[in-house]
């Protein structure tokens, strides 16, 4: 014999589409981001800084970048910090590469000194 259901004591349950998931506090990591969190926060500020800082100066590159990875409290801005700090650091090491090598040489004929 199939067990009648309207005799059960349990309540009905809500459809999941029902549920207003707007009404639930949001999970905040509690940190509020600092100069350094919103200045490494945006990505195309952080790959920026670090293609910059491979191309073109990279002091300033790793620079930013050590000073990212001690102050920011985000994970996302410390990983663009790290990228910026990286290119940094690749930049300075191919710069050395070249300049040991002979391939980049600083001749100051070329510029009449």
């Amino acid at each position: 014999m199939a067990k009648d259901y309207d005799d059960d004591d349990r309540p009905a349950r809500r459809p999941r589409d029902d549920d207003d998931y707007d009404d639930r506090p949001r999970r905040d990591s509690g940190v509020s981001p600092g100069g350094m969190d919103k200045f490494f926060g945006n990505i195309g500020v952080g790959i920026g800084l670090a293609i910059f800082g491979f191309i073109c100066c990279p002091c300033i590159s790793i620079i930013l970048g050590a000073i990212g990875m001690g102050t920011c409290k985000t994970p996302e801005a410390k990983k663009h910090a790290m990228f910026s700090l990286a290119g940094g650091c690749a930049g300075i090491l191919l710069n050395i590469i070249l300049n040991v090598t002979g391939i980049f040489k600083f001749d100051p004929k070329q510029f009449g000194m």
